[in-house]
């Protein structure tokens, strides 16, 4: 038998003298390998997630009038809205491959509270009318718009907003009806349920209820463009257009071409919103590779205070190995070999865990991790938007591999000082 296989076998055999100990250093090592695996996952939705704001988020270019929110029934109203011929003019502007319409309401209902009704084609990006308006929305009950529904008394609702209607999860009905006010005063609300009361309003029928991640994002509701123009009279009319560009790099060059054209425009770009995000993300991908480092070491740690036992009870064996022939590359082999089986177990059963309950533990795990950093709803928004993924893939089975090597190794370094150092003679007088 090859030396080296013995020494493999010995060393397997090891482990298993004391096995409390070794069960317990796997009890420890596993879950600190589960946590490494899922930094790794949410890291890399957090680098995904960067990059659609660098790629996406500066690209887009907001228009809207002078000097206005672009609500329809607040600070001048229709007056102030552009109009919607302009359209044809954005298209044809060189580098910009697509333009939005919208058309908001403000749904003023108490104090300095509010909900918003906005008007966006079917197919177009349902955006938030927030401070933002990069956020997203995810339909969660019943269907989103198709190009049949522009026109048609239809709408999809946030979650908050259907609640204040008695509509939840649980008792929504696809195609129930509710009624929509044309005129939105402070203080009444404008959308009212059938069946509450009855103070006016047509009915529209709610195809889907929708969540955003974020209190203000769920009180606002979709109507399609043309079923908005013609319930508020806005025909013809624009709050805002959002204009995709080609590339970040020429979002200057449409924005001054857009300054020169339509003079009586303000222009919002996101470039500067986007830096911010990224870099408020890049402090904590930063945060998460000092995160996997710190993992490493305590695995490391672990093992090694587990073979630092392991070496000092042992050395009379290892004194009498050598004194019978055993050169001290050898023993180095056996040392090195039992701490990596120790790390390899533990490695195993954190991708194991990792395997079964990544995905159920991953949320909390993220929230104790890199949600710290965020106030709390924007910290579900971030996560709810992210593309996170808790399979056991291919990269991270090598990223797993490596991390039992380095972990291994630090874990044999004061055994192997041990045995550089050993006497044969001190060894056995012990």
């Amino acid at each position: 038998m090859p030396i080296q296989r013995f020494l493999f076998r010995y060393a397997w055999r090891n482990l298993w003298r004391v096995p409390g100990r070794t069960l317990l250093v796997l009890a420890l090592t596993g879950p600190v390998f589960l946590s490494l695996l899922l930094m790794l996952a949410n890291s890399d939705a957090l680098e995904g997630q960067i990059d659609r704001l660098e790629s996406e988020t500066a690209t887009l270019i907001q228009l809207r009038g002078r000097s206005t929110f672009g609500h329809i029934n607040q600070a001048g109203g229709l007056n102030k809205l552009m109009p919607a011929s302009i359209e044809s003019a954005l298209v044809r502007l060189p580098h910009v491959i697509r333009v939005e319409p919208y058309l908001v309401a403000i749904e003023p209902i108490a104090g300095y509270y509010m909900t918003l009704h906005i008007g966006v084609r079917p197919g177009d990006a349902q955006r938030l009318a927030t401070h933002g308006e990069v956020g997203g929305v995810d339909l969660v009950a019943g269907r989103n718009f198709t190009s049949a529904d522009d026109g048609d008394d239809v709408a999809l609702l946030g979650l908050d907003y259907a609640r204040k209607m008695g509509i939840t999860l649980d008792n929504f009905r696809p195609g129930e009806s509710m009624f929509i006010k044309d005129v939105l005063r402070d203080g009444e609300p404008g959308v009212i349920k059938v069946g509450t009361r009855s103070i006016g309003g047509r009915p529209f029928r709610i195809v889907g209820l929708f969540s955003s991640g974020y209190s203000f994002g769920d009180n606002q509701m979709f109507l399609p463009y043309r079923t908005f123009q013609r319930h508020y009279g806005a025909e013809g009319r624009v709050s805002k257009f959002f204009l995709r560009v080609d590339k970040a790099v020429n979002v200057d060059t449409v924005t001054a071409a857009i300054r020169n054209q339509f003079p009586e425009l303000d222009i919002i770009t996101r470039a500067d919103g986007a830096r911010f995000i990224s870099s408020a993300l890049g402090t904590m991908r930063r945060i998460g590779r000092i995160w996997l480092g710190a993992t490493v070491l305590l695995a490391g740690a672990m093992v090694l205070f587990a073979m630092l036992l392991a070496a000092d009870e042992r050395i009379r064996e290892l004194g009498t190995l050598k004194a019978v022939g055993a050169s001290t590359p050898n023993l180095a082999i056996l040392l090195i070999s039992e701490s990596m089986l120790l790390a390899g177990l533990g490695a195993t059963l954190g991708g194991t865990l990792y395997a079964f309950f990544g995905e159920i533990i991953g949320r909390s795990f993220f929230k104790a991790t890199f949600g710290v950093y965020l106030p709390g709803q924007y910290g579900d928004s971030l996560l709810d938007n992210m593309l996170v993924s808790y399979s056991l893939s291919p990269g991270l089975v090598i990223v797993l591999v490596i991390a039992t090597t380095l972990v291994g190794g630090l874990g044999s370094l004061y055994a192997l000082y041990k045995v550089h150092r050993l006497s044969p003679v001190e060894a056995l007088r012990s």
